[in-house]
């Protein structure tokens, strides 16, 4: 990738790393406030285009004093901006013309994305990059938003999957972030911040002053339409998110599972008919350097079914 001088302003562009079989047209850009984006031209799909935006934040970067934080934050960028300040204007334009949204808080990221049919792609491509530049945050959203985050909450709690998951956090490293609280509910974003004097809507502005920054966002465009086209869209509008000097990667203390923490068994009932035996090695994130994903390298090794692998 090329560099990127950040006080310049300039845009740059890269050559992807493409796989041998691609009739796919890519382009790479890394703009002067430090967001990296990816173009794709897809002259097969005709009628959809889409758009996703990934910021290099999750539930890990939680302030402690307010579990769930991340999570809050991307329901409320749904609820208006300066540009589109009506509450739900972005679903409604999305929906009105064929298309659908969504969003996730992991670990370590938060994920925005939608589809479209081509024709409605630009309107909802506007409204989608004002989420990162000036979000309202408005008194009456965020407490209504606390209410649906809660209900989220309470949904989610209970299949096994999610058991599973609070149970491997619950045996993790309690000094390392993973093992914190990450989805929140109204005890952990309202009654335990308020009886701490700790004002909600402030901790949540914040929140997204410190992490929101475009240099640590990648932005995917798809679309049929040329790839100046969607340069331009790129360099008209994500360009004025602003930068706010926050480093790329975030350095997490320790490991998520030490020795102390390794050579356990944990068993739990669950609730539904599955039986399962889940199995977790931990192993250094730069086990295969930091352009490619160590976890997709490992499960990739250990699912196939080639001749001579494990599978086979």
């Amino acid at each position: 990738m090329a560099s990127l001088d950040a006080g310049k302003g300039t845009p740059r562009r890269f050559a992807p790393t493409l796989p041998a079989h691609n009739d796919l047209e890519y382009r790479g850009l890394v703009l002067g406030n430090g967001l990296t984006a990816l173009l794709v031209r897809n002259p097969h799909d005709k009628e959809q285009s889409s758009a996703a935006m990934s910021v290099a934040r999750g539930h890990m970067s939680n302030p402690r004093s307010v579990a769930g934080m991340a999570h809050f934050c991307e329901h409320m960028l749904f609820l208006g901006n300066e540009a589109y300040p009506v509450e739900g204007e972005y679903r409604r334009f999305i929906h009105e013309h064929g298309g659908s949204c969504n969003a996730s808080t992991s670990t370590d990221t938060t994920t925005y994305k939608f589809c479209i049919p081509e024709p409605h792609f630009e309107g909802a491509v506007d409204r989608f990059l004002n989420f990162f530049i000036a979000p309202l945050f408005t008194e009456s959203a965020t407490l209504r938003e606390l209410n649906a985050v809660d209900a989220e909450y309470r949904k989610n709690k209970l299949p096994d999957r999610s058991r599973r998951f609070y149970l491997l956090k619950h045996l993790a490293n309690p000094e390392h972030p993973f093992a914190t609280f990450g989805s929140g509910n109204l005890e952990t974003l309202l009654h335990a911040p308020k009886a701490n004097g700790i004002d909600i809507r402030e901790a949540l502005l914040a929140f997204y002053d410190a992490n929101y920054s475009a240099d640590v966002m990648t932005l995917v465009l798809r679309s049929t339409l040329p790839l100046d086209t969607l340069e331009g869209w790129v360099r008209d509008g994500f360009a004025r998110i602003p930068p706010r000097g926050r480093a790329r990667r975030v350095e997490w203390p320790g490991q998520h599972f030490t020795a102390a923490q390794l050579g356990r068994v944990a068993r739990y009932v669950p609730l539904g008919a599955r039986r399962d035996v889940d199995v977790t090695i931990p192993y250094p994130a730069a086990l295969c350097g930091r352009r490619c994903s160590s976890r997709a390298v490992v499960l990739h090794l250990l699912g196939h079914e080639g001749e001579g692998t494990l599978v086979a």
